[in-house]
């Protein structure tokens, strides 16, 4: 169906017959039509899930109104019971700004990047660009920014780790650096509790764009060393 969605009055429950429906209408009480497209979701929910209650419901930011507003008016209407518990809504992503489309051919293919990039790189990108549900702008640049500091801070631990792996003065419960290190040795350890502390918090919270953030910095500042 086609609707102004600016318009809240486009909030069809049951629209009636045209022409165009063709053989697609039903007869009723409040005259001969069919329903509008909102109800299929209500149905399917209650028939297939045996429930009037839905726990968790995803879709679109697109999808707020009119259609998920569809679904609680005609569903909490019949039913007099809360239709869902919490709605999830995730934003879109846009190719260098513009919507990612056939018609464009901009689409990027996720399994491609992931083998081009890898799929640490895909995942700290998807996190930490901006909160969870918020639309993404894909740019290559940032990407590949991304993955290059990914390989460094690996490359970075690794000699890190064989620096001190048999140092025997190293507690492997609180990985504290004797004194005898060196200043920027201590530097790091510091960041990383400190990485660990906040980046701990921030998932207890259930922040994952905040947690990767976290990681990002501690990238930033350890593949510098």
């Amino acid at each position: 169906d086609e609707y102004d969605k600016e318009n809240a009055r486009d909030f069809s429950l049951w629209k009636f017959y045209t022409k165009e429906d063709g053989e697609v209408s039903y007869d009723a009480t409040v005259g001969k039509g069919r329903p509008g497209w909102h109800i299929e979701c209500s149905a399917m929910s209650m028939t297939n899930l045996h429930t009037e209650t839905i726990d968790i419901h995803t879709g679109g930011s697109d999808l707020i109104f009119p259609h998920h507003t569809n679904e609680i008016a005609q569903s909490e209407a019949v039913t007099g019971k809360t239709f869902v518990n919490y709605w999830m809504h995730s934003g879109f992503i846009t190719v260098d700004g513009k919507k990612m489309s056939k018609s464009i051919g901009n689409i990027v293919e996720p399994w491609e990047q992931m083998a081009k990039y890898g799929v640490d790189t895909i995942r700290l990108w998807m996190y930490s660009v901006n909160q969870p549900g918020e639309g993404k702008n894909y740019d290559e640049k940032i990407i590949l920014e991304l993955s290059r500091k990914v390989f460094a801070l690996l490359d970075n631990c690794y000699t890190f780790y064989d620096q001190y792996k048999n140092d025997s003065n190293i507690s492997n419960s609180s990985f504290e650096l004797p004194n005898t290190s060196h200043v920027l040795d201590k530097w790091i350890v510091s960041l990383l509790h400190k990485m660990i502390k906040e980046g701990t918090d921030a998932l207890e919270k259930y922040d994952l764009f905040t947690a990767s953030r976290l990681i990002k910095d501690f990238v930033n500042d350890f593949s510098t060393w």
